[in-house]
């Protein structure tokens, strides 16, 4: 798992993108609100475009990620790898 981008760093360095795998039709993907404030809209906004863009190939789930203060992203995907073949998620505060 990488980090955060700091967006006040004084460099940044240009990384290759990570290798991909084509999904078959019909797979399970998960459609992750992991926005601090989801009642501002802005996580659900960034997903309907993503399942708007990704088109009708694949079977969307919309997925809440509880923001309880302990945040273990590697769990979470963890947690999710058996279910998804895939999560998009919206993060952000």
């Amino acid at each position: 798992m990488t980090s955060l981008i700091d967006p006040t760093a004084a460099a940044f360095e240009h990384l290759k993108p990570a290798s991909r795998s084509e999904l078959p039709p019909g797979a399970k993907l998960a459609l992750v609100d992991s926005m601090a404030n989801s009642r501002a809209g802005w996580g659900k906004a960034l997903l309907d475009a993503s399942a708007t863009v990704l088109g009708s190939r694949f079977d969307y789930h919309a997925v809440r990620r509880i923001q309880d203060g302990v945040h273990d992203p590697a769990a979470f995907a963890r947690a999710m790898a058996p279910i998804y073949a895939a999560l998009v998620v919206a993060v952000g505060d």
